[in-house]
């Protein structure tokens, strides 16, 4: 984290409303913000509570894109997260879900994210090793304990194998510009290919590959908000 960071009083005003009520839900003193350079409104933060140091993260909304299942991305995140920590999976602890602005509140893990910074290729192999072990722990959880959160078994080959696949790909069509041909090779093939005969329902996290790693371990699972009950 920085040296330098604004307090909470320094913030614009909504974001200020949000910290000071991150303080009152967690009862600590909102340090060292550190907004993440990305689309997406996030802030790195750290929380001091009874003497020792919290470190946080703030993941915002990201805005509800059209045809979406789910009435909440971040309800729907924030809970596949609870159904994966209490199944021994590494996920961030959601500690709390902030009204205003929109937010998860939730730990900040150690590791990074880009395996092509490793010169260690035998580690990066181990790495991945560790993250299908716990993917296939992600596919052996019941799928009634994500239904109890709200989520909905898809039906049918083609949703099951898709998911929400056919809405991405109008999104996609709608602002594309310009001649694609490995895209929609990609597309087409995959239309073309998808599994008969399935009926295997297991939660699917959609978005793969979205870990971070040290020491030769995958030190969290993110990005859950595609997440969904279908054929792994």
């Amino acid at each position: 984290m920085p040296d330098e960071s604004p307090t909470v009083a320094e913030l614009s005003a909504d974001w200020r409303l949000g910290f000071e009520w991150v303080e009152g839900e967690l009862k600590g003193k909102v340090c060292n913000l550190q907004r993440q350079g990305r689309w997406r409104p996030a802030w790195y933060f750290d929380l001091e509570r009874d003497g020792e140091i919290l470190p946080l993260y703030f993941r915002g909304d990201r805005g509800h894109a059209e045809s979406e299942r789910v009435a909440s991305v971040l309800d729907h995140e924030a809970n596949i997260y609870r159904v994966l920590e209490a199944n021994g999976l590494p996920v961030p602890h959601v500690h709390a879900m902030c009204p205003s602005p929109s937010g998860i509140v939730m730990d900040r893990c150690p590791g990074r994210f880009n395996l092509a910074t490793l010169d260690d290729r035998d580690q990066a192999r181990a790495i991945l090793e560790h993250y299908i072990e716990l993917l296939a722990g992600m596919h052996a959880i019941d799928p009634a304990e994500f239904e109890a959160y709200g989520m909905k078994r898809c039906e049918g080959e083609r949703m099951l194998a898709l998911g929400d696949f056919d809405q991405w790909v109008t999104q996609y069509r709608r602002a594309k510009r310009q001649p694609e041909p490995m895209l929609e090779f990609a597309l087409q093939w995959v239309y073309r290919n998808i599994p008969t005969g399935r009926s295997e329902v297991t939660f699917v996290s959609a978005d793969s590959g979205q870990f971070l790693f040290e020491d030769g371990r995958v030190t969290a699972l993110l990005d859950m908000e595609t997440g969904y009950l279908g054929d792994p």
